[in-house]
């Protein structure tokens, strides 16, 4: 998740999200707020992300480091994948941020139902994930992961 500009990062955070809320594109709501504003907040709707893992994303921002995560969607079993670069993790959503909302989290009360926030200023969508790319904590392979556990993150790392 955490890099120098000039090295590859070593683990990274892999956020599901549904790919549709209420007949919206969670995707094309988010990038379309990102060519407009240059930033945009993605609400980590159930478990937060931690403050612990809050403060190490923000403190690698502050030295300068490149902080990669991965989104995916959980669309018929057949995920898309967004590379994304994290500027800010928060347990906290201040009035500022507002304005990098996408549209629909104001009518979907979304800052009600989030515990944590990111706030991204690059998505870059990817090819799926493959076996042998990615091993998650619990030393299994993340495709496995993605498709047999029910959580919202995981924390993995290169094989």
């Amino acid at each position: 998740m955490i890099a120098s500009p000039k090295s590859q990062p070593d683990t990274f955070v892999v956020i599901r999200y549904a790919a549709y809320r209420d007949h919206i594109d969670v995707m094309t709501a988010h990038m379309d707020k990102l060519k407009e504003k240059g930033a945009v907040v993605f609400a980590k709707i159930g478990k937060p992300i931690g403050e612990k893992r809050a403060r190490e994303i923000n403190r690698a921002v502050e030295q300068g480091k490149q902080v990669v995560g991965y989104l995916v969607s959980q669309k018929l079993g057949k995920g898309k994948v967004h590379r994304i670069d994290i500027k800010l993790a928060t347990m906290t959503m201040k009035k500022e941020y507002a304005e990098m909302f996408p549209d629909y989290y104001k009518s979907m009360d979304i800052r009600r139902i989030s515990k944590s926030w990111l706030i991204i200023d690059s998505i870059v969508e990817e090819g799926p994930f493959r076996r042998g790319r990615f091993r998650t904590q619990a030393g299994g392979d993340l495709v496995d992961a993605l498709d047999r556990s029910m959580a919202g993150m995981f924390v993995v790392s290169k094989y």
